[in-house]
C-alpha cells in the first residue's frame, strides 16, 4: 500500500471529522458514544511505540499482530486511516530492518494491510453515504415547512411541526392566546361600556368613567403589546428552520467533499 494514497488529505479529514462531530452531538444519550476510538485506543499507541525487538522473530510477530488487530478498526471512526497509515511506516521500516528472510513475510503483510484498508474503506463509505441520507431526510422536513405555514399557525398559538414531545407547551400557548383575547375583550368592553363593565370600581360620576375606560384602553394597549409578543415568539420557528437549513446544507456538502476525496484515494 503506498504512503500517498493510503490516507486522504488533511483538509478532507477536517471535512469529515467536523461534519462528524456535528453529527455525534445531535444523537441521544443513549447512542453509541464515538470519541476517536482509533487515536485514543491502545493498537494506535502501539502501533505509534513500535520498536524492534531483541529477536527478529519478535519484532515480526508483534508486527504481524497489529496487522491483524487492525482488520477489525471501527469503519465510523473519521481517524482510522491513520492507523494504516502508521502500520504501512512500520511494515517500510521492518523491511530495512529484518534480514532478508522475512521479506517476503513483510510483502504478505503489506497485502493484508493494503486489503484491510480497502475493507475498513469500503465500510467507511457506506457510512458516510448513512449520514448523507440522514441529512437528505433533514432536508426534506425542513422544506416540507413552508414559511407562509408557520406564520398562520404562529397567529393562533401552533407550530408547524407538532408532535408528542411539545404537545404540552402548544396547550400552554393556546391558553396564553385565550387569556391575551380574553383580556383585550375585558379592555374593549370597559372601554365602550364603562357603566356596565367597571367592576368594583366607581361608575358614578364622568371622571370616574373616564377612569374606567382609561383601563380599558390600557388593557386594549396591554393585550395587543402581549399578542404581538406571543406572535414573535412563535416566528421565532422561522429563523431556527433557515438557520437549520444552512447548517444541513453545509455539513451536507462537507460530507460529500470528504466521501469524494476519499474515493479519490486507493
Amino acid at each position: 500500500m503506498g504512503l500517498v494514497n493510503s490516507f486522504i488529505n488533511q483538509i478532507g479529514r477536517e471535512l469529515g471529522r467536523d461534519t462528524y462531530r456535528s453529527v455525534v452531538s445531535a444523537k441521544s444519550k443513549g447512542s453509541k458514544n464515538f470519541v476517536d476510538p482509533v487515536i485514543h485506543g491502545s493498537i494506535y499507541d502501539e502501533v505509534i511505540h513500535f520498536e524492534l525487538h531483541a529477536t527478529d522473530n519478535g519484532t515480526f510477530r508483534q508486527l504481524a499482530n497489529l496487522v491483524e488487530r487492525a482488520e477489525h478498526t471501527d469503519p465510523e471512526d473519521f481517524e482510522w486511516q491513520e492507523l494504516f497509515y502508521e502500520l504501512d511506516n512500520k511494515i517500510e521500516f521492518c523491511k530495512s530492518h529484518l534480514p532478508s528472510e522475512y521479506q517476503e513475510k513483510l510483502d504478505q503483510l503489506d497485502r493484508i494491510n493494503a486489503t484491510n484498508y480497502q475493507k475498513i474503506k469500503t465500510l467507511h463509505v457506506a457510512h458516510i453515504d448513512s449520514l448523507i441520507n440522514q441529512f437528505n431526510v433533514k432536508l426534506t422536513e425542513e422544506n416540507t415547512t413552508r414559511t407562509g405555514e408557520i406564520i398562520v399557525k404562529s397567529l393562533v398559538g401552533l407550530r408547524a411541526k407538532n408532535n408528542q414531545k411539545n404537545n404540552i407547551f402548544t396547550f400552554i400557548r393556546i391558553l396564553c392566546l385565550v387569556a391575551i383575547i380574553l383580556f383585550f375583550i375585558s379592555g374593549y368592553m370597559s372601554y365602550v361600556k364603562p357603566e356596565a363593565y367597571s367592576g368594583n370600581l366607581s361608575n358614578e360620576s364622568p371622571t370616574e368613567l373616564n377612569k374606567v375606560r382609561n383601563i380599558g384602553i390600557f388593557s386594549m394597549w396591554f393585550s395587543i403589546g402581549l399578542y404581538v409578543l406571543f406572535v414573535l415568539i412563535g416566528l421565532r420557528q422561522i429563523k431556527r428552520k433557515k438557520v437549520n437549513t444552512k447548517k444541513l446544507i453545509e455539513a451536507n456538502d462537507s460530507l460529500n467533499k470528504y466521501k469524494q476525496q476519499l474515493l479519490s484515494t486507493r
